[in-house]
Order: structure tokens, then C-alpha cells, then sequence
């Protein structure tokens, strides 16, 4: 990572520890960079206001739990049904950065900017998700045995249905435990009687 990166990235984390203690409306530029350990002229030679400064964050939160999702999707071949992958990958993306806003103080005034300023990130990030979810399903078929025509359903239309399942499951959740459990139920039912095991 260049140190031009390695700046960003501090400048992001501090000011997600702003925008989680105090807000969005009550977190200034100036606190974000007292966090960051920088001075404001240094702070809006790498971003324009405290929106662009959130949008920021945003990204690196979505493209941080994406990295994860993908991982716990591929990098536990053979090892986990792959049920229980998609089950990780969405507690690594969709319940983390659901945690992430709900978790502070500040989480409905946090999710209205994160709709107002960054609707165009989410919309990205669960599209590729979806898409590597689309493959995966796709390698389950080939090498695990896993049949979706029984439900006749492509990868693709599966990896659909999941994303917009696991959003939809945000409506009405008392909080993260909740959300995340309603996610654990939707892919285990979602999931049953479509595997079988994988061979040692």
C-alpha cells in the first residue's frame, strides 16, 4: 500500500469514529482531522467536503466487506457445504455493514446519508456481490452436487433472490442479532434439501 493510501485509509477510519460517536450533522472537518493526526489543509488535499469525506467511507466499509464475503465464499471450498459459505459471506457482508450503521448512537441519521450520498456505492457493491454469489452457486453445481433445477432456478436467479432476501430481512428487525438471525433461518430453508455433502 503506497502512503498515499496508507493516508486515506487513516483519514477514513478516523473519520468513522467521528460520523459513529457524534454523527454526521455534529462531526466537522476539523474533528476529523484532530482524529486523523492531520491538519485541515492536509485533509482537503485528499477530499473536497465532509460528503465526499463519507462517501469515503462508505466505499472502504462496502469494498472491506466485500473482500471478506469473497473469502468466506471461496476460501472455504471443501471444507463448509456451500449453504454454509453463503451464509458466511452474507454475515461478512450484508449483517457487517448493517452492524456498522445500527451499532452507533447515530445509525438512523447515518443510514438517511448513507441513502442521500451513497446510494450509487450500495447499488455496485450488492450487484457484485451478487455476481460472485452467482458464480459460486455456479461452481456448487459443477463440483458439489448442489441441484437448482429442482427449484428451477439458474446460479444467477438464486444469487438474485438471495441478495434481495437478505435486504428485505432488514425490515422490521429489532436490531443486528435480530437481523442476523432472520439471515441464518432465510438461507438454511433457502438451502434445504438442494446439497449434498461433500465427499472427504
Amino acid at each position: 500500500m503506497s502512503s498515499t493510501d496508507e493516508k486515506r485509509r487513516t483519514i477514513l477510519n478516523a473519520a468513522t469514529t467521528q460520523f459513529s460517536q457524534y454523527g454526521f450533522r455534529k462531526t466537522s472537518m476539523e474533528d476529523i482531522a484532530r482524529e486523523a493526526g492531520i491538519s485541515r489543509p492536509s485533509l482537503y488535499s485528499y477530499f473536497e467536503n465532509k460528503e465526499d469525506v463519507f462517501r469515503g467511507v462508505s466505499q472502504q466499509l462496502s469494498e472491506d466487506a466485500f473482500r471478506d464475503a469473497e473469502d468466506a465464499l471461496t476460501g472455504n471450498r471443501g471444507k463448509l457445504f456451500v449453504g454454509q459459505r453463503v451464509e458466511a459471506a452474507l454475515k461478512d457482508f450484508s449483517v457487517s455493514l448493517y452492524r456498522r450503521l445500527h451499532e452507533s448512537n447515530h445509525g438512523e441519521e447515518l443510514m438517511d446519508e448513507n441513502n442521500r450520498l451513497c446510494g450509487d456505492i450500495a447499488q455496485k457493491t450488492y450487484a457484485d456481490f451478487e455476481a460472485i454469489l452467482a458464480a459460486e452457486l455456479e461452481y456448487a453445481m459443477r463440483e458439489e452436487y448442489l441441484d437448482l433445477s429442482s427449484a428451477e432456478v439458474t446460479a444467477k436467479e438464486a444469487a438474485e433472490i438471495i441478495r434481495y432476501g437478505a435486504i428485505g430481512l432488514k425490515t422490521g428487525a429489532k436490531d443486528v442479532n435480530h437481523y442476523q438471525k432472520r439471515v441464518e433461518r432465510f438461507i438454511r430453508v433457502y438451502f434445504a434439501g438442494l446439497e449434498a455433502p461433500v465427499e472427504a
